[in-house]
């Protein structure tokens, strides 16, 4: 990591989880009840706030701005993707807060 980068957030740590030989299916009752439960908690813990109010977001948009980045134009990996991901794909492997 570049010596800029520790100083400017000494907290940063990075995580990549690789995984293979994953096959898309279709949704079931479980997948469904556990995207279901994972969206309450997101709700629960967002209290109403949109992803950029919150404080762990709003350091990392401030961390964006003393990088000359955009955070309007180059959103934190928190904040909510758009579009969605296609019809075809099981509801089970897209991730919606």
């Amino acid at each position: 990591m570049a010596a800029e980068v520790r100083a400017l957030r000494p907290d940063y740590a990075a995580l990549l989880i690789v995984a293979e030989g994953l096959r898309p299916g279709p949704s079931d009752q479980a997948s469904d009840a556990f995207l279901t439960e994972a969206e309450d908690r997101a709700r629960k813990h967002m209290g109403g706030a949109r992803p950029e109010e919150l404080p762990q977001v709003a350091g990392w948009r401030e961390t964006f701005r003393a990088f000359g980045a955009k955070p309007q134009r180059t959103r934190p990996g928190s904040a909510p993707r758009q579009p969605s991901p296609p019809a075809s794909w099981p509801r089970s492997t897209g991730l919606r807060l």
